[in-house]
């Protein structure tokens, strides 16, 4: 399996992409990481980012004081354009920091029915793999997530920038939705037990990503409904990236030829 929502935008470069392959552009080794056995040695970090990530407590003011909600939130017409998710994300976002992040996925556990990604997603990475747009401008990697609604995606590699085109990887991967082990499971609310849930993908021995909708946040209105605010990292510490998925759905332009279009979103499932 190739790496999950983490691959990091910020060190993808033209000479480690390679359309149609779902080559990893951010892995151990290439980051001068040795394996032991095969097997990722313990992140030194790993103690400290959890401790921060597990300290973060979610504001009643969220949805006006934290940056990526605000960002969101304030700017809706963003999410209608390629161009208006590429300001978003390079401009309005890249400073935001894992703190940010952790909040909006702490708060994405208000009561609503399961549910788990359809369809085609823009990928912005977040603290800490982040940068403006003038750095990203023309950089390739992973850049869109291809949901089937059945549990089987696929990666997408292109632009950076270019939310709308990018090469289906030729590999299948998994996901599913579960119980959150990221953010201990079960809370309390109105005397009965909720779970936590979370949509995630996991790669054996390698990586784990952890999201959430970011419309079970209390107040968040329905437009929204559809984003997602993702924790992750390689398997030795799952807590080291933050990252954001817009859908596609009514943003990218069909192919009048083909009649097909890159953004195949569906509507959410329960």
């Amino acid at each position: 399996m190739s790496l999950s929502f983490l691959i990091a935008a910020a060190v993808a470069s033209d000479d480690a992409f390679t359309e149609n392959d779902d080559m990893l552009l951010w892995d151990p080794v290439a980051l001068g990481m040795k394996l032991e056995n095969g097997v990722m040695p313990p992140d030194p970090h790993y103690d400290k980012e959890k401790k921060a990530f597990e300290g973060i407590t979610v504001r009643d003011s969220i949805l006006k004081d934290n940056e990526i909600m605000k960002a969101i939130l304030n700017n809706p017409e963003k999410l209608t354009t390629p161009e208006g998710l590429v300001s978003l994300c390079y401009e309005d976002l890249w400073q935001v920091t894992k703190d940010d992040g952790s909040e909006v996925f702490k708060a994405a556990v208000g009561e609503a029915p399961a549910t788990y990604p359809v369809g085609t997603y823009f990928l912005c990475y977040s603290a800490p793999l982040s940068n403006p747009l003038e750095l990203m401008r023309g950089k390739k990697g992973l850049n869109q997530k291809l949901f089937d609604g059945s549990f089987v995606y696929r990666n997408g590699y292109g632009v950076l920038t270019d939310p709308c085109y990018s090469t289906p990887g030729s590999q299948p991967h998994f996901y599913g939705k579960g119980n959150s082990w990221i953010d201990g499971g079960f809370t309390k609310s109105n005397g009965h037990g909720n779970v936590k849930t979370s949509a995630y993908i996991t790669v054996p021995n390698l990586s784990t990503d952890e999201f959430r909708n970011i419309g079970r946040i209390p107040g968040v209105p329905t437009e929204f409904n559809d984003i997602w605010m993702g924790v992750a990292g390689f398997i030795n510490n799952p807590y080291n990236i933050r990252f954001l998925a817009f859908p596609l759905r009514d943003v990218c332009k069909v192919d009048e030829e083909s009649d097909t279009s890159p953004s195949l979103r569906g509507a959410i499932t329960e």
